[in-house]
């Protein structure tokens, strides 16, 4: 089966795109990209991720067009996802980037963008039964400054923190920030239980400002912020993860540390798919 894509609004075959060797993007990671959940052709959280859209694309100096509209790029992944086929239960990415250019001398700021769709199976959004296996990663540490909350296209230390979960046979890997607090994982938002109480790492602990992070929060108000150590995730009565795609998922080992599927865990993906069905 053919399988489109879309660059600057225009729908191609993937396989008739090609990337110039001065894309920006390629050469220096300029830009950033967001992935969304599309079920029955409605993307899902679509007001966080139109602000977080916005705020990457300002935090970055994008110079925004005037016909340029976040909503008019939602409208053309709905249109993507149907053309491919996905419409039931999707991942898309999009990416956003500079174009072409040296370090100095970009041709321009106007975002390009490309959207991806990908088909998923309705289980990869359930609670998952086999809980995950976690490790700290210790090679790198992410940097804390004005870009660490937004999914910048330069995401080294997450890369090399998956190939080396990969290699441990682990579903994913914890990141460190600069401070030697927790800021979260490769693909998701870092949670921990502890007495009755749900913990999650603050945005100035350099973690990605999820979409469902920021959906839980506001749902949830009880979630406290606060910098998050190593010793305080080995000593949690329970530990979840979230992201965009899976929702939350339960975390049942890090490092020698085992936590079971407790009720908070349970409560709260629960809650989750109440704040997304409204």
């Amino acid at each position: 089966m053919q399988h489109y894509i879309n660059l600057n609004g225009k729908t191609l075959l993937e396989n008739a795109v090609s990337i110039s060797p001065s894309n920006r993007s390629f050469r220096y990671g300029d830009g950033f990209f967001e992935t969304l959940l599309v079920r029955k052709e409605k993307i899902v959280n679509q007001y966080f991720h139109a602000e977080r859209i916005k705020t990457s694309l300002l935090t970055l100096q994008f110079t925004i067009p005037k016909l340029f509209n976040v909503h008019t790029i939602f409208e053309q992944i709905k249109q993507l996802v149907i053309k491919n086929s996905h419409q039931q239960l999707a991942r898309v990415r999009v990416t956003f980037f500079r174009g072409d250019g040296g370090l100095y001398d970009a041709e321009n700021h106007f975002p390009n963008y490309i959207i991806q769709t990908y088909s998923l199976q309705t289980s990869i959004t359930t609670l998952n039964e086999n809980g995950l296996i976690l490790d700290f990663f210790t090679k790198s540490n992410k940097a804390m400054d004005d870009f660490c909350n937004l999914k910048t296209n330069s995401f080294l230390t997450y890369t090399m923190a998956a190939i080396w979960a990969k290699e441990n046979k682990l579903n994913d890997a914890i990141v460190f920030n600069a401070k030697q607090t927790i800021a979260d994982t490769t693909i998701a938002n870092l949670f921990i239980v502890k007495d009755n109480q749900i913990f999650t790492s603050t945005l100035s602990d350099a973690c990605i400002a999820g979409v469902t992070r920021a959906l839980l929060l506001k749902g949830l108000p009880k979630i406290i912020e606060k910098s998050i150590t190593k010793n305080d995730v080995l000593e949690a009565n329970e530990v979840f993860v979230t992201n965009a795609i899976r929702g939350v998922q339960w975390v049942k080992q890090v490092a020698n540390a085992s936590y079971s599927l407790g009720k908070h865990t349970l409560q709260t993906a629960a809650i989750l798919q109440e704040l997304q069905n409204k």
